[in-house]
């Protein structure tokens, strides 16, 4: 209750402000916003966007890019992430491996450039500053709330030469409003709605742009809370009867700040800062069965006793709170030959949650004391089931914390633009990267009342190790204070780099574009273990180095004004890294326990055809081969864009499972991915836009890899090969200062397959579409809309993650409905 309070709070001083201001002032009433205005005109609106470092209209770009203005964001209510990849052609998303799905947990891929393994395939930054960090298996992809955004830009095929490392498939670019130098203003909206299942769901927000020093000095202030309810109940795992309702909340804040100084005609300082903490009362997955015996009900296995929609049953609830923190330093200087532009930046993710680890941690110690004959038997003379038992219905908690600090500099030079006059027709950019990253990592797994159950069946420690098997040096307990697993890594990642792009025009309408980069990567990995499943106290460092040039070259040629054709070949890679030491013994090593081969050891490393863990796994890489065309017809109220695309990949960054829930990265298979995308706006009358985007991808290995059942036509995972999205608007005015709308869209995504291996419960992805609609009013500067997501609740489920041993299942969130109202002043 207090969040809306304050929220309320802001809301009403920021209204009181523009009153007073307005009063003052005796301002005329705002004119429409350029969102209104695109939507009332008779032509597709263009979008600047600065892809390529230089700000350029979105036609004249040589790569397939799509661009959501902030309003239309707002229109058409994309919030997050997973919103987007159904909203823009060939990017989906999945659950982190091990994670299930939820905030802070998603991969993001683009173009059929999917892996768990390994850095992100995918670049994301916040204006200038790179976002994209070593993806730790604990965590997914930074997800900044779609908040005081002018455009978001989806960058289709790799970008290793401007962008650098990891932005393979792709890069997602999130470009702010800046601060007005000379207009105060701002806005302030309210939203309120509910979800199918009940839950209430609200939203406050506020931004203020203030001139201090009318067109030298001027600050943009914002504020957004809000909270969004759960649908998932919490049962029993014995019954199945609900303990609780809608765990899986979410609740968020963000706070953005920025500053522009023109301190002279020529230089322009602008520092900024963006903060943003969201706190998720569980994941966003479901259970399909209730757990086995003896956790779940008597004699049941489970898989036997399916659970209704949207329940689970665990003994631990697992929230999550995932903070970023980006302050940064923006100068630009006009050179008079070119702009200078420095981009000084900080990135702080801490990111600490929490998992049901009782199925994984207790039924493998389970399996090592066996129901019967187990040895030493317990003192208290029960039985070994009673030991399973008791030691089944445990709770074991594993606390995760997550944290990255990242510092990075970035000093550019970019040329004017094409003058026709000029003595020779080049533009340029050439800059300089630097950045140190340090990733921290905590894994501990205690079990509560774990040591008190083996001495309350009268088992002295020296017992309970030899029960466990455990041979550690003495004064190392198997579980200190009841934690069974202990693990912290340390990764200091440190990125010289230099690149440099020149466009050379052949002849007014025709550009030829080659660029370069050259990275180096240096990597020190240290990590200590502890407790019974890491094979007792441990220490490990190890240091690699990654090198990388990645070329580009692009040809467009301006057929007309108007139609737009284009070549571009590129290059993309990923940093290699260090491998977690294995606790190895003759299971994970050649297959067998106690000198017996066992079916439970299958992939060890003997079959394999190794004989020890890899200590590392270098980058990786791949071509991406892309011809393109961009058509403005019929006086610029029908846009077509298209794109064919091929990528060659190779040595993938694969993750390799062992026995024992051990595994490692390593390089090993190449992939290709081919498919065409396509976007296509109309307006056959200046109050209707329709739209047809969509794309086809096919993604598979290519050749053998380390892992049994991955091989040539294996479909890469994650990687919907349809997806495709129709739309319509209508905007009409009803008088001087009332316009009403309406729009609707239809989001499909494709079949795909989850996994590699047709074993796994996540193979077989099932196709399925969100349906959106809006209607709404501009009377002057306020807005009202009433709002439906997911209008007819599609819930099959879409994903089915394996977590902790358990499989989970994901669902698209239910039914949204609301209503929306913003002043603009």
């Amino acid at each position: 209750m207090h969040r809306k309070i304050i929220g309320a709070s802001t809301i009403a001083l920021f209204m009181a402000g523009a009153t007073n201001v307005a009063v003052a002032q005796q301002a005329a009433p705002p004119p429409p916003t350029t969102a209104q205005s695109a939507k009332t005109s008779g032509e597709i609106e263009e979008i600047t966007v600065t892809a390529t470092k230089r700000s350029e209209d979105i036609k004249e770009v040589p790569l397939s890019i799509s661009a959501v203005s902030g309003a239309d964001l707002k229109a058409d209510h994309v919030t997050d992430m997973t919103d987007l990849t159904r909203a823009i052609p060939d990017i989906s998303f999945s659950g982190a491996s091990g994670n299930g799905a939820g905030a802070g947990l998603n991969n993001i891929e683009i173009r059929g450039v999917s892996s768990q393994a390994g850095p992100s395939t995918v670049g994301i930054y916040l204006d200038d500053v790179s976002l994209t960090t070593l993806n730790l298996s604990t965590q997914g992809d930074p997800e900044p709330k779609f908040f005081d955004i002018d455009r978001i830009e989806v960058l289709r095929g790799p970008q290793g030469t401007i962008y650098g490392a990891s932005s393979m498939g792709g890069t997602i670019k999130f470009v702010s409003n800046q601060p007005d130098l000379s207009t105060f203003g701002g806005t302030v909206s309210s939203e309120l709605g509910g979800n199918a299942a009940g839950g209430i769901l609200w939203t406050e927000t506020g931004v203020l742009n203030i001139p201090i020093i009318d067109d030298v000095l001027a600050a943009r202030v914002g504020l957004q809370i809000g909270e969004k309810p759960g649908y998932i109940d919490l049962v029993s795992p014995v019954t199945g009867e609900t303990i609780k309702t809608n765990i899986n909340g979410e609740d968020d804040t963000v706070f953005k700040l920025a500053v522009k100084w023109r301190a002279t005609d020529a230089l322009t300082i602008s520092p900024a800062m963006f903060y943003q903490r969201t706190r998720s009362d569980d994941d966003d997955v479901q259970y399909l069965d209730l757990p086995p015996a003896p956790l779940g009900p008597a004699n049941s296995t489970g898989s036997n006793i399916a659970l209704p929609p949207n329940e689970v049953a665990k003994l631990v609830q697992e929230p999550g709170v995932d903070r970023l923190w980006v302050p940064s330093l923006t100068m630009n200087d006009d050179l008079g030959f070119g702009d200078v532009t420095s981009v000084t930046s900080y990135y702080w993710r801490n990111f600490r949650r929490i998992q049901d680890g009782t199925l994984s941690d207790n039924l493998g110690l389970n399996g090592i004391i066996p129901t019967s004959g187990c040895a030493p038997a317990p003192p208290n003379g029960a039985s070994c089931q009673a030991l399973y038992n008791a030691v089944s219905d445990l709770p074991t908690t594993v606390y995760y914390n997550n944290s990255v600090r990242q510092i990075s500099q970035e000093l550019r030079v970019a040329s004017k633009p094409y003058d026709p006059a000029a003595f020779l027709p080049i533009t340029w950019v050439a800059g300089l990267y630097y950045s140190d990253e340090i990733t921290e990592f905590t894994d501990n797994e205690p079990t509560a009342g774990l040591n008190q159950t083996f001495a309350a069946y009268g088992y002295n420690p020296a017992e309970v190790a030899s029960l466990v098997g455990w041979s550690a040096p003495p004064g190392f307990p198997p579980f200190p204070n009841n934690v069974t697993y202990l693990s912290y890594r340390h990764y200091d990642t440190t990125q010289y780099a230099a690149f440099g792009q020149a466009d050379y025009y052949i002849l007014p309408t025709l550009r030829a574009t080659a660029g370069l980069r050259y990275l180096l990567g240096e990597e020190d990995f240290n990590r200590i273990g502890g407790a019974f499943w890491a094979g007792g106290p441990s220490t490990f460092a190890a240091t690699s180095k990654s090198y990388a040039s990645t070329p580009k070259f692009a040809l467009d040629w301006d057929i007309t004004p108007d139609d737009t054709a284009y070549i571009n070949i590129a290059k993309g890679f990923r940093l290699g890294s260090e491998n977690r030491p294995v606790a190895l013994d003759s299971c994970i090593i050649n297959g067998t326990i106690g000198g017996v081969a066992s079916p439970t050891c299958a992939g060890n490393l003997k079959s394999l055809g190794l004989s020890a863990v890899p200590e590392s796994y270098a980058p990786d890489s791949l071509w991406n081969y892309e011809i393109g065309d961009k058509a403005r017809l019929f006086g610029n109220r029908l846009s077509v864009d298209t794109a064919l695309f091929y990528i060659d990949w190779d040595h993938i960054q694969q993750d390799v499972p062992l026995p024992e829930a051990w595994d490692f990265f390593t390089n090993t298979g190449s992939a290709e991915s081919y498919g065409v995308e396509w976007d296509v706006k109309g307006k056959p009358i200046p109050e209707l836009t329709l739209g047809a985007s969509g794309s086809f991808t096919h993604s598979t290995i290519t050749t053998s890899t380390f892992i049994t059942g991955i091989g040539p036509g294996s479909p890469v995972e994650g990687v919907p090969m349809w997806n495709g999205k129709l739309s319509a608007n209508y905007t009409t005015s009803i008088s001087n200062n009332i316009d009403v709308f309406a729009s609707s869209d239809w989001d499909f995504t494709g079949h795909s397959h989850g996994t590699f291996l047709p074993s796994t419960p996540d193979f077989e992805r099932p196709s399925y579409s969100i349906v959106n609609a809006s209607i709404g009013a501009f009377l002057g500067p306020v807005e009202l809309s009433l709002y439906a997501k997911n209008l007819l609740n599609e819930d099959k489920i879409i994903q089915q993650p394996v977590v902790q041993v358990t499989t989970e299942g994901y669902r698209p969130y239910p039914r949204i409905v609301g209503v929306n109202v913003s002043y603009d002043f």
